[in-house]
């Protein structure tokens, strides 16, 4: 008589098995996390040089027919009357009561033409939506931004050389971008933009830095 053995896994094989596939379940997750973090950490620093830049073309703008002169005062407008302004704390933005008022179409001065400007810049800094004809702010001129981290905008200007620094946090943990000790040359200027424009000192800072002379 012949008996015939059953045949198949057995119950290590299975385990075997099962722990193959749990480890690899576990790391495709682990490798989306990191591409997710490295994908917004990549998006805010595009965010944030766009941001630079479109303050800057502002303060262009608002130059633009102005004397030479009288250029660094318009540039100045944009720091008001400081050496240099941070910007950006949402709690601390408000609406400026005599900015230039889109909708009347009263002639606007270079004044409440920067007072609009920075209003529009912090929104976007912090991701906040402006939408209506409050405060002078059109339909054409909605906002829809993600928004920074904890973000910082500051401007400096020294006659017609203008900074501008956006520091923001991060996801992760690297260095300090506003600490001079992790540029090469190790230290900056007594009041260098880069290092006083942040809110709070941490290793998840990031910073976009742009200079220009206006003219």
């Amino acid at each position: 008589m012949i008996i015939k053995r059953q045949a198949g896994m057995s119950l290590i094989e299975m385990l075997v098995a099962a722990v193959l596939l749990a480890g690899g379940i576990v790391g495709s997750l682990a490798l989306q996390t990191s591409a997710n973090r490295t994908t917004f950490d990549a998006m805010q620093r595009s965010n944030a040089a766009a941001l630079a830049h479109d303050i800057l073309a502002r303060m262009r703008a608002n130059t633009q027919g102005e004397a030479p002169p009288t250029v660094s005062s318009v540039l100045k407008q944009y720091t008001r009357g400081d050496a240099f302004k941070k910007y950006g704390k949402v709690d601390e933005i408000v609406v400026p009561d005599d900015m230039c008022d889109t909708t009347s179409g009263e002639a606007c001065n270079t004044e409440k033409v920067a007072k609009y400007d920075l209003y529009m810049w912090e929104q976007k800094l912090v991701g906040k939506a402006v939408s209506g004809g409050t405060g002078g702010v059109t339909a054409t001129d909605n906002i829809t931004s993600i928004g920074l981290t904890k973000p910082r905008g500051c401007i400096k200007v020294v006659d017609n050389f203008v900074e501008i620094a956006i520091t923001w946090r991060g996801r992760t943990e690297t260095i300090d971008a506003t600490d001079p000790n992790n540029y090469p040359s190790g230290t900056f200027a007594n009041g260098d933009l880069r290092e006083i424009c942040h809110d709070g000192k941490s290793l998840q800072n990031r910073q976009v830095y742009v200079n220009a002379f206006v003219f």
